[in-house]
């Protein structure tokens, strides 16, 4: 049976490269993704899998929150998968329960091969123990630990007492460091097998656990030194310290090989290595041809798939390989379906799907003999693997009955031929099922054990797919004359002249009388004078107009109210705040401008935003909102330093702004400084009592070292979430938390402490 794999990482990139690696392996079979620990272990509660591949720094709550919740209520082996930049905090996950470290710098490296050592390896270790039960004991007598009888007699001159250990080691030294009194008379060599970048951080961490002073230029009695490496020499190196040159010249050999090893290149089979330049050609194509953005974390999936398609052509060295890909389409095609972001389920945003059915198709149809003339023509540009174009099939049929087939005619296109082949199986996974109504659900899909469900034929045959890259000079004549245009969720992926390339291509495709939608939080990013922005109560869409207008103004819609600033109000016992002299008197910004880019924010596109607010903020630079979701989207784009300034300045206008609070709160939690975090939730919580998410995360911070005041903190967030169960908790900031998960932590981690019976 194969093993339950959970990815938890805030960037769908990662996902995607992780999901990647272990698709190859039929060992493994990826149950789901999470992209925060809140979100994990809301899945781990409904579904236990075998195996977790854990990041650490992510919104809401963090990989170490999240290890240590699970662990509580269901053990299970979690690999961490972070950056080196935090190694400490990685090991500090290990002393939580989880099981082995690794860097996202080494996720492509030989093809992934690495990972899925771990993976196995990490798989096959028992977890039994609940973690959080525990509570460290005090420190007791070295005689009181169960050491081997050789190593009994440690105070005998010259006797070093060694300790080597591999993956699951951390805890085990952990949990024996802490126990050692600070009088252990005895120096202790660790040799640890630990990645390069994660060493110091593991050094400092197991520093924290234990009362004996550390060392790391040879053993000292007392003291305990660290060898991080395979294991291998530890004897020799033993022999030749301390200080001894030949020592010396043993140990920088072997770090001059390490060093060699990982010189942030990829390992190629055959032992050849590609490093950035060579990667640059394969960017600069890539984007050159198909708009996508290879950046950051996104260039190791690159590496992975010219690796795998280096293999699989047998076109070495890289420049061979990248010759090989110059002319050849169908290659180029193969490695671009590698490097695509498959994110999508049934019913995605449905009131889109109103849009169609209630609105699109009544107009369409109404037209004087169009039923006679021919089907009405919708396309879904950008469809990956067949659920937003099915989802379109199976609205249609709601709505029109057995005549769908008669009246309607659904293309899909995509570059990614791996989606295409997949869409036409029309298979799916739960994954797939997250928005679906049930009732659909058991209407067009059939269970087919151990395989999946496999949708209604009826609603398959409505469906035509094509392969096609929206870059390509001119559309296929298949792709031609369309009533409606579905291009949703890809947009994310281009930049804006690629963007306005895509857009001006479907607009010639379009009919006079057409309509384009796009997902909600593209759509602002995309009105480019192409096509009309128009608005209907159910969202927002384009039509195609005569030629491509200017942009036109937005029809007004209702906007939630704003909180209001208490009138007169205690002062905080916080540090005075100062006054600004002559605050500016706010521009007005349209509602409409605003709530579009609150509807980027809630769908992760921070950089989309940040554009959207640009020219917003320099014609208006002291507008209260513009500036509260700029440092929202500094703050989730990790800028911790420009979103803090824009929140003081915030403060410094207005002293009871419960967002600003909330902004400054984050930003210190993300950057582990938990007891500013704490004094800036207390202030939020102070302004405004019933400010739930305050509570919230002020339970989070006190849940380790103030137990009781965690429980208060946690029973209160929970009145005043049932109170009000927005997921904003009454903020203008759009936290969109998820009220249900936060529900079930606080009920679990508000309950009474349970006293042990007397005489146990």
């Amino acid at each position: 049976m194969a093993i339950r794999v959970l990815l938890v990482d805030d960037s769908a990139v990662v996902r995607n490269l992780l999901r990647a690696i272990f698709e190859k392996d039929d060992a493994f079979e990826i149950m789901g993704e999470a992209a925060n620990g809140l979100e994990a272990v809301a899945q781990v509660r409904r579904e236990r899998p075998g195996l977790i591949a854990m990041d650490l720094e992510m919104p809401l709550m963090g990989g170490v929150e999240a290890i240590e919740e699970i662990m509580s209520f269901c053990p299970v082996p979690i690999l961490v998968v972070t950056d080196h930049a935090n190694a400490q905090h990685a090991y500090a996950a290990v002393a939580h329960g989880a099981i082995d470290v690794m860097a996202k710098s080494g996720l492509s490296e030989n093809g992934g091969k690495g990972l899925l050592a771990r993976a196995h390896l990490v798989a096959s270790i028992p977890v039994i123990t609940h973690i959080k039960s525990l509570r460290r004991p005090a420190p007791k007598p070295a005689a009181a630990l169960a050491l081997p009888p050789r190593a009994r007699n440690l105070s005998r001159p010259g006797a070093v007492f060694g300790v080597v250990s591999s993956t699951g080691g951390p805890q085990a030294l952990c949990r024996l460091l802490s126990q050692l009194p600070v009088n252990f008379n005895c120096p202790i060599l660790i040799s640890q097998h630990v990645i390069p970048g994660f060493a110091a951080g593991m050094a400092k961490w197991l520093a924290t656990e234990s009362s004996l002073p550390r060392h790391g230029s040879g053993p000292h009695q007392g003291s305990w030194r660290y060898d991080f490496g395979a294991g291998r020499g530890l004897i020799g190196d033993l022999r030749n310290e301390p200080g001894s040159h030949r020592g010396r010249r043993r140990a920088a050999g072997a770090a001059a090989r390490r060093n060699r090893r990982s010189n942030g290149a990829i390992g190629l089979r055959g032992g050849a290595l590609m490093n950035d330049e060579e990667l640059l050609p394969f960017q600069e194509l890539v984007h050159q041809r198909s708009g996508l953005q290879l950046e950051a974390v996104a260039e190791s999936c690159l590496m992975l798939a010219v690796q795998k398609r280096m293999s699989a052509t047998k076109a070495k060295p890289s420049s061979a390989y990248y010759m090989h890909l110059l002319g050849d389409d169908a290659e180029f095609d193969e490695l671009v379906s590698l490097l695509t972001i498959n994110e999508t389920y049934f019913y995605r945003e449905p009131k889109q799907l109103e849009l169609l059915t209630e609105l699109f198709l009544p107009a369409l149809l109404a037209k004087a003999g169009h039923s006679a003339r021919r089907p009405l023509r919708i396309l879904s540009a950008g469809c990956s693997t067949g659920e937003e174009p099915y989802s379109i099939a199976i609205a249609i049929r709601e709505k029109l009955g057995e005549s769908a087939s008669r009246l309607v005619s659904i293309t899909a296109c995509d570059i990614d031929q791996h989606a295409l082949r997949r869409a036409r199986q029309a298979l799916y996974s739960e994954y797939s099922f997250r928005a679906i109504p049930p009732a659909l659900r058991q209407r067009y899909f059939t269970a087919l054990p151990g395989r999946g469900y496999l949708l209604d034929e009826q609603i398959r045959s409505l469906v035509e797919f094509h392969s096609h890259n929206l870059l390509a000079s001119r559309m296929p004549e298949q792709l031609l004359d369309f009533d409606v245009i579905f291009f949703r969720n890809v947009s994310i992926y281009f930049d804006a002249p690629s963007r306005e390339r895509i857009l001006r291509t479907l607009h010639a495709t379009m009919r006079e009388t057409g309509y384009l939608v796009l997902g909600t939080a593209e759509t602002l990013a995309n009105d480019l004078g192409v096509f009309e922005l128009r608005e209907d109560e159910r969202g927002f869409y384009f039509v195609k107009g005569e030629t491509p207008p200017a942009p036109k103004p937005l029809l007004r819609r209702e906007h939630r109210p704003r909180l209001a600033v208490p009138a007169s109000a205690p002062r905080a016992a916080a540090k005075p705040r100062r006054l600004a002299d002559q605050p500016a008197t706010p521009a007005v910004i349209s509602t409409e401008k605003i709530d579009a880019i609150r509807a980027l924010l809630r769908a992760e596109q921070y950089g989309a935003a940040l554009e959207q607010l640009a020219p917003l903020r320099r014609a208006a630079p002291t507008e209260i909102d513009a500036q509260l979701l700029e440092s929202y989207a500094l703050l989730q784009s990790r800028r911790f330093a420009e979103a803090v300034v824009l929140a003081q300045q915030l403060l410094e206008r207005d002293h009871w702004s419960v967002d600003a609070m909330m902004l400054l709160g984050f930003a210190a939690k993300w950057q582990n400084d938990s007891e500013a975090a704490i004094e800036h939730f207390k202030s939020a919580v102070y302004s405004r009592p019933d400010c739930w998410p305050a509570h919230y995360y002020l339970g989070g911070l006190w849940h380790e070292t103030q137990p009781a005041k965690a429980r208060r903190e946690y029973r209160t967030a929970l009145i005043q979430m049932t109170a009000n169960p927005d997921p904003d908790g009454g903020l203008r900031l759009p936290l969109d938390l998820p009220v249900a998960d936060i529900r079930f932590l606080c009920e679990r981690r508000g309950a009474a402490e349970k006293r042990a019976p007397r005489g146990t």
